[in-house]
């Protein structure tokens, strides 16, 4: 992948109420691949901020205040470098359009992962390079500039208790 190395994992850490030290302890075991970190973004302000509109209205300013947050506090107590913290995933998978991008890259931050895919056609991940052709849902706010050499790592559905989910916990399968 052009400017991205290749990985094996992606450990999802909501910074917020992560407690450092299991993440220390997870460190050991993970360190002979290449790992990096993605945050799932959880409101620093309000636990009320975590609502789909907060996310979806938000300003570019806010979500550099929410995200270079979140990546500072899980950088100082779960003691990971701050430059193996790549990527975000905003709570209930919610875009602020462009504003979310800027951010992100303001941020130091390399992809994305909130965009799922509409269902039976799942893509590989790709950079914003140019305008792309995914399509927008869940209510987001969906980019529609380019961003040369960001990342979308898009969410493919899955299948589960006889409808499509996007997430394993959505998927109620028992």
């Amino acid at each position: 992948m052009k400017n991205m190395v290749a990985s094996c994992l992606t450990a999802f850490v909501i910074s917020l109420h992560c407690d450092g030290s299991l993440v220390r302890t997870m460190l050991p075991a993970i360190t002979t691949i290449n790992y990096k970190f993605t945050l799932v973004a959880e409101s620093l302000i309000y636990r009320k901020n975590n609502l789909q509109e907060y996310w979806r209205s938000a300003s570019k300013e806010l979500l550099v205040q929410e995200f270079g947050g979140q990546k500072h506090i899980l950088s100082k107590f779960a003691n990971i470098p701050v430059d193996h913290i790549q990527g975000v995933r905003t709570l209930q998978l919610q875009l602020a359009g462009n504003a979310s991008i800027e951010a992100y890259v303001e941020s130091n931050l390399s992809y994305d992962s909130s965009w799922p895919t509409l269902p039976g056609k799942p893509l590989y991940p790709y950079t914003l390079d140019y305008l792309t052709s995914q399509q927008c849902n869940l209510g987001s706010r969906c980019p529609n500039e380019a961003f040369e050499g960001f990342w979308v790592l898009p969410i493919t559905d899955l299948n589960g208790a006889e409808k499509e989910c996007n997430t394993l916990a959505s998927c109620n399968v028992t």
